[in-house]
């Protein structure tokens, strides 16, 4: 008998594709940070410029809005209108919605205090922050001297922020040069390992050559490791009694 051959199976109807579940991006919340600046840590006068960002939803931008620097938590409404270097009430912040900015302080906040910074528009209605933070600063000085031969025995005396100092701050000696001639932390008064206290303020006695004062010698505290000095010696000494 003559072989039939099999039908052809009716083509198997497809799944219907199940649909790519949608997701929806997370809501922007508004947002403002001050480099190394989280809540209670510090910043030093006259230390390196710090950056500034933040971030508003599209919905909260506006073309007009100010970095504006207020003493404390922000809460009593106080603030400075110039000790924001570059920023303030007067002065208009970028008007993206998102943005980095460059700051520094004035040297004449009163240091071991908290201030805030707070991106407002021009109505004075907080976009975002505020941020806190506590300012420090660092005083510095050649002290006492004893002058035998080709030797200068200095004293160099600091003195900063209590609660700023780390064990890793050192203070360094250039001479009219530029060039280090000494260095120390002021954990140890040594070098090599610092100690692991922090010492805010002390003295420690340096040796420097007699012969090179006439071109000055300069101090310069660096905070925390760090490779931008907070304070310079206040250079009351007159150097050309060494000519």
């Amino acid at each position: 008998a003559p072989v039939t051959a099999a039908p052809t199976p009716a083509p198997a109807t497809p799944a219907a594709e199940t649909p790519a579940p949608t997701t929806t991006p997370p809501p922007v919340a508004p947002e403002l940070t001050v480099a190394g600046a989280s809540h209670g840590s510090h910043i030093w006068a006259s230390g390196a410029p710090f950056e500034v960002c933040y971030t508003l939803p599209a919905s909260l931008n506006v073309q007009e809005k100010s970095l504006v620097l207020y003493v404390g938590d922000a809460t009593t409404g106080s603030y400075y209108k110039e000790a924001l270097i570059g920023w303030g009430p007067d002065k208009l912040a970028p008007s993206e919605a998102q943005a980095c900015v460059t700051a520094d302080l004035s040297t004449g906040l009163p240091s071991g205090k908290e201030y805030s910074i707070i991106l407002q528009d021009k109505n004075w209605k907080e976009l975002a922050g505020p941020t806190t933070f506590t300012v420090a600063d660092a005083y510095l000085y050649f002290g006492s001297m004893d002058w035998i031969g080709n030797t200068l025995s200095i004293d160099v005396v600091w003195e900063a922020t209590a609660g700023a100092a780390t064990s890793h701050d050192y203070i360094v000696i250039f001479d009219g040069a530029g060039n280090v001639v000494s260095w120390f932390y002021t954990s140890c008064s040594c070098q090599g390992e610092p100690g692991t206290t922090a010492v805010a303020q002390g003295k420690h006695i340096v040796h420097l050559s007699a012969s090179d004062a006439i071109h000055g010698y300069r101090a310069r505290f660096y905070p925390a490791g760090e490779d931008v000095a907070a304070a310079v010696d206040d250079e009351w000494i007159d150097w050309s009694w060494f000519a």
